[in-house]
Parts: C-alpha cells; sequence; structure tokens
C-alpha cells in the first residue's frame, strides 16, 4: 500500500506536465510517500533590440496570374467577347473580362527577387529602421522546410534598437501598406524582443517556477490530509522551441510561442501581437518532489 500512495500522489502532480516534460524525464521511483509537482515561471523585462521578420510572396503565386500574350489558348474569351452570359455558360456564374482573362496559366509563379522587395525595405527605413540593420533572402533559401512560404517567395528581416510598442507598430503598419501596393503577399510577420543579459530574467522565471511548485505542493497535502515535508528532488526542463541560445551567443531563449512555425523553418519570431508590450520574456519550468513529513494520520500501508 505504501507504494500505491506515493504513486498516486505523484500523479497527482505530473498530470499537467507538457510533451517536454514527462514522467521518465521526472520523478524517480521511491518506496517513501511523496508529492510530486511541475511548476511554471515567467518573467519580462524591457526589450533593448527587436527582430522582425517579414515572410512574403507573390500574389500571383496564390490567386493566380494572367496568360502571357503568347500563351492565350485559342478558344480563350478575349475582353471585347467577355459578356456575363459568356461567363455563365462557360463557368456557370456571373464574370467580368478581366476575370476572363485573369485566368491562372500555364506558368509557374514567379520568383521574387532582391528588387522586388526594395519597397518593403523602403517603408521600413522610412519608419526608422536603419537600412545597415535590414537583411534580405530571396529564392528557396527563404523558405524554411517546416516554415510558411514557397520556393519564390523571400525573407526580409530587420533589428530594431530600444524598441517600443509605438515603433513597431508602425513599422509593420508601413511594410503591410508597401506589401499591398507592390503586389506582395505577406505570409508572416513575427517580432521577437530581447536583451543582451539574460541571466536576470531568467533567474527570476526560475524562481517563480519553484514558488509555484511549492504553492501546489502545499495545496494538494492540505487536500489529501497530509503534511509537506522537504524537497527531495528537483529538475528543470526548458520550453521546447526552434532552438535555443548557445554557449557563444547572448541573448534570451527563443519564444516557445514560435514553436508554431516548426523547427528547423526560417522564421523564429512569434505572429506580431499590437497589444503586447515591447518585452523580452522568459519562462521557465521545474519538476519538484517533496517527502510527506511522518505525523500522525499520514498512512503507512
Amino acid at each position: 500500500m505504501l507504494t500505491r500512495w506515493s504513486i498516486a500522489l505523484a500523479l497527482v502532480g505530473l498530470t499537467g506536465l507538457g510533451p517536454s516534460n514527462t514522467a521518465a524525464q521526472g520523478v524517480i521511483a521511491t518506496d517513501e510517500p511523496t508529492i510530486a509537482v511541475t511548476g511554471a515561471g515567467r518573467a519580462t523585462g524591457a526589450a533593448e533590440t527587436a527582430t522582425i521578420q517579414i515572410l512574403v510572396n507573390s500574389s500571383e503565386a496564390f490567386y493566380g496570374s494572367p496568360f502571357p500574350p503568347d500563351m492565350v489558348p485559342p478558344d480563350a474569351l478575349g475582353p471585347e467577347e467577355a459578356t456575363p452570359e459568356a461567363g455563365e455558360a462557360a463557368r456557370g456564374q456571373e464574370t467580368s473580362s478581366e476575370e476572363v482573362v485573369m485566368r491562372p496559366g500555364p506558368m509557374g509563379p514567379p520568383i521574387l527577387t532582391d528588387e522586388d522587395l526594395q519597397p518593403l525595405i523602403q517603408a521600413m527605413v522610412d519608419a526608422g529602421v536603419e537600412e545597415d540593420d535590414i537583411q534580405i533572402v530571396t529564392g528557396p533559401a527563404a523558405s524554411g522546410i517546416y516554415g510558411p512560404g514557397g520556393p519564390g517567395g523571400g525573407l526580409v528581416e530587420a533589428e530594431v534598437a530600444q524598441p517600443t510598442r509605438e515603433l513597431v507598430g508602425e513599422i509593420v503598419t508601413a511594410v503591410n501598406q508597401a506589401a499591398t501596393d507592390n503586389g506582395l503577399l505577406v505570409q508572416h510577420l513575427g517580432v521577437g524582443y530581447d536583451i543582451a543579459d539574460c541571466e536576470p530574467l531568467q533567474r527570476e522565471a526560475l524562481q517563480a517556477a519553484i514558488e509555484d511548485a511549492r504553492a501546489q505542493s502545499e495545496q494538494i497535502a492540505e487536500l489529501v490530509g497530509v503534511t509537506l515535508g522537504d524537497v527531495v528532488q528537483v529538475g528543470s526542463y526548458p520550453f521546447y522551441g526552434p532552438g535555443l541560445p548557445g554557449d557563444d551567443e547572448a541573448g534570451c531563449p527563443t519564444s516557445p510561442e514560435a514553436a508554431i512555425i516548426g523547427p528547423g523553418g526560417t522564421v523564429t519570431t512569434p505572429p506580431f501581437d499590437p497589444t503586447a508590450e515591447a518585452e523580452a520574456e522568459v519562462y521557465a519550468q521545474v519538476n519538484m518532489v517533496f517527502a510527506i513529513a511522518e505525523t500522525e494520520g499520514t498512512p503507512t500501508s
């Protein structure tokens, strides 16, 4: 009975574990009665830099491009022949002359070049971004294995110093307008915030996770009618994301929100949230195992 009691309490604490924290990673089996929980913590600080990533493609790649003049099928309707009646007969619905000749053709989607992305660059510069802090990638390299985008897409990435919510919002608005005006489709517009020295935030997030784990343990002990004892095991596990900084890299770990893009992709920033403050975020989670103090009334058999 002692072992079953310990396992039952451990399962209570392990119920909320995510994919990165399984029972195999966490609690070590023990014959002593314990309470095992997972605590989560978060810390934020004013951002020193912002990374803006824009993944774009040509609108024609998604909505169809017109036939080149020398490749129009002989049976295609011309503007002078396109009528509502002809459209109904051909496609069963009303249409205009523009719609008739703008049918998808046999040509592949257009491949963006650096020149095609210049309107976005100019929009960012006009909004206050230093041109030297903007990078462009076009062609197949602009599309990650798991990220959105096509082989003819483009990626624009910019670093903004001392960002504010208002400044980043102005840049995003300018980029979206420039894309619309130049026949470009924004597939992803992400913003990530960072600070050079992330160690204080990491400690703060870890401390918050430990306090959360202790609070959970105390509540469980109260609800099941036992007395919480000392900590007997602690484990810390990072949140999954597209990547974490190496030992030689400064800054905070990539936001777990960016994991929706998929590891290995070109995009490493979460979708832009216009309501979010320009803050770097750090998350932490810990597995903690507490002994159950031997007091009168504690089950022993």
